[in-house]
């Protein structure tokens, strides 16, 4: 039970994190529960609207604060009926969601604290989740921009967390969030772990296993591996899943056969288009061959060019042929990138045909002499 238990010590912060007088003061032991007279914070300061949801590991409410007036998304998680193990998942997450403090396109984390043996989370309040807004049987789907934002902001979210050592590990749609149109954010921070963790002996938990990477499961079997690219791979077979509107299933198709290391094949509007090709280079099976996270943000966002410039995305001014460039070992990332190129000329919108053609053989004749 927790009942009296000194400041914890977040993972996920190291020591340059901390102030001069954090590091010199030691931490005092503090009640954390009073079970003699519960007092309930939340009901004190709050107005409970309706249930947003709920899962495993607790349920979330939007709340309106009886202070500022503002709406929060409040998670209640109960304490008392939950083991050590479990306790510490729930800390887990709100290590994960505090030391994201400032990273773009995240769930905004405010506070948490116990009340009555459960633990609250106070967060960011979301619109809903991409799930339920494109994933729905005879719902709308998800246009080539909104896709293309998506990829963009979540892949910006992730570069935060992977510059300080973070990765998320449960990227999928439920767990990316909207607000207003054009706004996206991840959350779910439980799965949250670091390679330093790691390296201490704590193994990651898997996530859902319709977006896990490949290299996940040899974890189980003591492999070592970089943990980011997971988060790659898990983004790229989000945005599969959102291209064609339907759920992805690893022994079917496009997604079985990517796992056998073959090519990406989507069909419809997205067939042959720059983002299927970027697509296929986050879901190589080699992990270091897929682009970072950096590079997916930077990428999406060239891809979004032609809709603001009133050019077709459906009809790419050079027709190139990379489908066997993707499997030529060092070249791979550098074909990815040549997908890309018609785009990076359109950021001003006055590249002309002709000076994209001339860009792209240049390009292409580097490439051939670097080989």
């Amino acid at each position: 039970m927790l009942g009296i238990a000194a400041c914890y010590k977040n993972p996920f912060l190291n020591d340059d994190a901390m102030t001069v007088c954090e590091r010199r003061t030691p931490s005092r032991p503090v009640p954390l529960l009073d079970h003699t007279a519960c007092a309930s914070r939340y009901l004190k300061d709050f107005e409970e609207v309706h249930q947003l949801g709920k899962g495993a590991f607790g349920t979330v409410f939007l709340s309106r604060s009886r202070v500022d007036g503002c709406t929060y998304a409040i998670k209640k998680s109960s304490v008392q009926s939950r083991n050590e193990v479990q306790k510490q998942a729930l800390l887990k997450e709100v290590f994960a969601m505090a030391a994201c403090v400032g990273i773009q396109h995240v769930v905004r984390y405010h506070s948490a604290w116990y009340d009555c043996d459960q633990l609250f989370i106070q967060m960011e309040a979301c619109d809903g989740t991409i799930e339920g807004c494109y994933l729905k049987p005879n719902g709308p789907r998800a246009d080539y921009l909104t896709l293309c934002t998506i990829l963009q902001q979540i892949a910006t979210a992730l570069a935060g967390m992977h510059d300080r050592g973070m990765s998320h590990l449960d990227v999928k749609p439920e767990n990316i969030y909207f607000k207003s149109e054009g706004q996206f954010r991840l959350g779910d921070f439980g799965l949250t772990h670091s390679e330093s963790l790691m390296a201490k002996g704590s193994e990651p938990l898997e996530g859902d296993a319709r977006y896990l990477a490949p290299e996940m499961i040899g974890l189980s079997q003591g492999c070592c591996v970089s943990l980011h690219p997971c988060d790659v791979f898990s983004l790229g077979v989000t945005l599969v899943e959102l291209a064609s509107g339907e759920r992805v299933d690893r022994h079917s198709q496009p997604l079985a056969a990517v796992l056998m290391g073959k090519p990406l094949v989507l069909s419809g509007r997205m067939l042959g288009s720059p983002l299927s090709k970027m697509l296929q280079a986050m879901l190589y099976l080699r992990p270091d061959m897929r682009p970072t996270t950096t590079q997916v943000a930077h990428d999406a966002g060239l891809l979004r060019v032609p809709e603001e410039t009133n050019d077709s995305i459906e009809s790419p001014r050079v027709a190139l042929d990379l489908e066997q460039r993707h499997c030529e070992g060092k070249r791979c990332k550098s074909a990815h990138y040549l997908a890309l190129l018609p785009w990076t000329l359109l950021v001003d919108g006055t590249a002309s045909h002709s000076a994209t053609k001339r860009q792209v053989l240049h390009v292409t004749e580097w490439m051939q002499r670097d080989g």
